[in-house]
């Protein structure tokens, strides 16, 4: 079984902004990472329901947005009008949409724990930057499923199913160890500028102080800021 996002889109985006693990930690932790926005190429890569298209358009940048899901495209243009270009596509799609354009900021937020072939992925975003550009990525930490873990051993990869009760409907996510994700990165030419295993903002602590406790003790998310390898004097294969 795979994440139907269209059955859930509803919901899922009803709820979304609330969950204080986006907004007191994931959500935090990726704008402190952002570069001024004014004025630049922006790609929210997978952008679901459309917070991240939202931010970087007030922010003043010039956004381009994709999803998969109809269901979540439907989302996110009743969230941000009609001031941003929003594609309901899957990347292999891109090339051929974008035709030629290029982007100064690439950002995929929460959205690389579904992909099966995370080279592919990383590759095809890869593509659509510009020379000097960056990618900001953040995903679930492989090791926030413990209970994966210690059933098959921290190197397995599989499909785990989150509790998300909340979702309106089943999550499935990719469970993979770090070392597959980061040789994913480099297979796909990019280099790993920052890896950041950001801890929740204190605010977090008054609306789920069980959850809060926890992301203290343990990474819920990692974040990659990325660029190109043939920009750090790299030449992929």
């Amino acid at each position: 079984m795979t994440t139907d996002y269209d059955q859930i889109a509803e919901q899922f985006s009803a709820v979304i902004d609330r969950i204080p693990g986006n907004q007191f930690y994931e959500r935090p932790a990726t704008i402190s990472l952002l570069p001024p926005l004014k004025d630049i190429d922006v790609l929210d890569a997978g952008c679901g329901s459309g917070f991240y298209t939202e931010y970087a358009h007030k922010a003043g940048a010039r956004v381009v947005a994709f999803d998969p899901s109809k269901g979540m495209v439907e989302q996110a243009i009743k969230r941000v009008g009609t001031g941003c270009e929003i594609h309901c596509c899957k990347s292999s799609d891109l090339d051929a949409i974008m035709a030629g354009r290029k982007f100064d900021l690439v950002l995929s937020n929460l959205v690389m724990h579904y992909v099966q072939d995370l080279k592919v992925e990383f590759s095809r975003l890869e593509q659509m930057l510009k020379t000097d550009g960056k990618m900001i990525v953040s995903m679930k930490h492989p090791i926030l499923h413990i209970g994966f873990i210690q059933k098959f051993g921290y190197r397995a990869v599989g499909l785990v199913r989150p509790g998300w009760d909340w979702a309106g409907g089943p999550v499935e996510h990719v469970q993979r160890p770090m070392g597959a994700i980061t040789s994913a990165i480099y297979e796909a030419g990019l280099l790993i500028e920052q890896l950041i295993e950001a801890e929740p903002a204190p605010e977090m602590e008054k609306v789920d102080p069980a959850g809060y406790a926890l992301a203290k003790r343990v990474p819920f998310f990692v974040h990659f800021v990325l660029v190109r390898r043939r920009n750090a004097g790299e030449h992929p294969e």
